[in-house]
């Protein structure tokens, strides 16, 4: 499960484990919206992936991901999904992050892939192949690059324009044997700090 502050802390969005999106009022408490999928839990218990939600910039919608091969935009005011990001994946999305203008996303998969999307068509712009599993995706540079993050620990920077490899850190891992878990960008974008359950390191 995860939770995201709106623009001006009057409400909180969340997602639950069982993928059910909601928005709060954070004087009152009460749940203005309740939307989203709402998964099953076979035996009981849900599966080990996460579900996670992503605020875009313009704080009027959210990215929802996890347990599944696609992620969702959805608007916040009505709780209709706007955009569906399904025709890519095989296997389930682990990372997604918004660009800044929130005219694309990036997801990453259990499926070896990091897919480049267009929102306002809700098509897939650029596959970056991985051998292993991407585990965290980051925007850098105002949109112009992407930086992925996989099981096997490395980090790759893309040029979201074309999708072409600009850099892969491969000489020495930053998360060595454990893999990277997450990632998050300094504000100016020239350094990042990666994470993993163990440790987190800056790399810039």
């Amino acid at each position: 499960s995860s939770a995201r502050v709106l623009r001006g802390g009057s409400r909180v969005v969340s997602r639950g484990v069982d993928g059910t999106i909601a928005v709060f009022d954070t004087a009152t408490g009460e749940a203005l919206h309740l939307f989203g999928r709402r998964w099953a839990a076979p035996g009981g218990s849900f599966p080990q992936f996460s579900a996670e939600v992503e605020v875009f910039p313009s704080g009027d919608r959210v990215l929802s991901w996890g347990r599944e091969p696609r992620a969702t935009v959805w608007d916040l005011a009505d709780g209709v999904a706007v955009c569906r990001l399904g025709q890519g994946h095989l296997g389930v999305i682990l990372a997604a992050r918004v660009f800044p203008r929130g005219d694309k996303a990036i997801t990453g998969g259990h499926d070896r892939r990091a897919i480049i999307w267009s929102v306002g068509t809700c098509s897939r712009l650029h596959v970056l192949p991985h051998l292993t599993s991407v585990t965290a995706v980051g925007v850098l540079d105002e949109g112009r690059l992407v930086v992925t993050g996989s099981l096997q620990g490395w980090l790759t920077i893309w040029c979201s324009e074309t999708g072409l490899r600009v850099r892969t850190l491969v000489e020495q891992p930053a998360m060595p044997m454990q893999g990277i878990g997450g990632l998050e960008a300094f504000p100016g974008g020239d350094r990042l700090v990666v994470y993993n359950h163990a440790k987190a390191v800056v790399w810039g």
